[in-house]
Formats: C-alpha cells, structure tokens, sequence
C-alpha cells in the first residue's frame, strides 16, 4: 500500500519539480532596480506674476523592475517619488509632491564584456499635488511619452551600476510647473 501512494505521487512531484523550474528559469530573466536622481526644473507661479524656485527639495528616487526576453530586449516598469519641493510665496510656505509611473521598452548593446548602454522608450504618467496658503490644493496628472538613454556596467554577475538621462514628463498646475527630466544613478539587482 505505501509503494502505492509513493508511485502515485510521483507524477505530482514531477510537476511541482517542473514548475519550480520553470519559475526559476522565467525569474532568471527578470530584474530589479533602484536609482537616484537630480531634482527637475520646478517653479511656483504667484496670481501677480512672481516665479518662485523651491527653497527645499528632495532627491528623486525611482524604483523599477523588468523582464528580459532576450540579451537585447526587454520591457521595464518603474515607479517614483519625484522631486518633492517646499515653497515659500507671499501668502506662506507651499509644498509640490510630485510622483511618476511608467512602462517602457529597453534595447540594450553591448560595448565590452562589462560595459553596455541602452535606450528606453514608453509611457510615463505624471502627478503633482499642490498644497499651499489659504487651503490651496490642486491636482494635476498627464500621460507623456517618455524616453531615456543610459550606461551600464556590470560590477558582479547580478549587480550592474547604471547611469541614465531620462525624460519622463512635465506635468503642471495653475500655481506650480515640474519637469521630471533628469540624471539618475543608481543599481540594477539580475535574478
């Protein structure tokens, strides 16, 4: 009776071996990332005309991750907290938040055994919030298409630095403008 159960089990296990597989096959092809930018083109528009340039800001930060069907191509998605700014204006302090989500297709080439670059080309959608005196708050977000080109090197087998320009957008409301157009470093994690 227990050899019953062990070669009636056997066909169960193949499968769960052959998905686990498949998995790893299909994870071995996917990637993960995490960069750091420079703040975009912002500005505080006041009813009487004044421009205001922020007078704090935060650092971009954008996490992605992708999958790649070939050495050359692959289809990425990322998410970001942009550049997130205060404002003081005549009327009191104001603060921009700022965020970006996009798809894109990735063609990589080859330079060397470590070195390779990259262009990426999709649809990037842009938020901004706006907070300011007298109970102010507007929203804003629009679709761009979005482009970017950048430098990789690989340090390990599975960690590669990167060095991007990225146009992603702008995206304004009637008191505020914010360019999400930058330089960004960071790391890529291949599974």
């Amino acid at each position: 009776m227990k050899r019953s159960i062990s070669f009636a089990s056997l066909p169960a296990l193949a499968l769960v071996l052959g998905i686990t597989c498949h998995a790893s096959a299909a994870l071995a092809q996917a990637y993960g990332g995490i960069a750091v930018g420079n703040q975009g083109k912002q500005r505080w528009i006041e009813p009487s005309g004044a421009v205001h340039k922020p007078s704090e800001r935060e650092l971009p930060v954008l996490a992605y991750g992708g999958y790649r069907f070939d050495e050359a191509w692959a289809l990425e998605g990322g998410f970001g907290r942009m550049t997130d700014a205060e404002f003081a204006t005549s009327g009191g302090r104001a603060s921009a938040d700022s965020k970006l989500a996009y798809i894109a297709v990735k063609r990589s080439f080859a330079i060397g055994e470590r070195l390779g670059w990259y262009f990426k080309g999709g649809i990037a959608n842009n938020t901004l919030r706006i907070d300011g005196p007298a109970g102010l708050h507007e929203k804003n977000d629009r679709t761009r298409l979005m482009g970017a080109v950048g430098l990789d090197y690989r340090i390990t087998p599975n960690v590669v630095a990167v060095a991007e320009v990225a146009a992603y957008g702008r995206v304004r409301t009637p008191k505020a403008s914010i360019a999400h157009n930058l330089l960004q470093l960071g790391l890529r994690f291949d599974f």
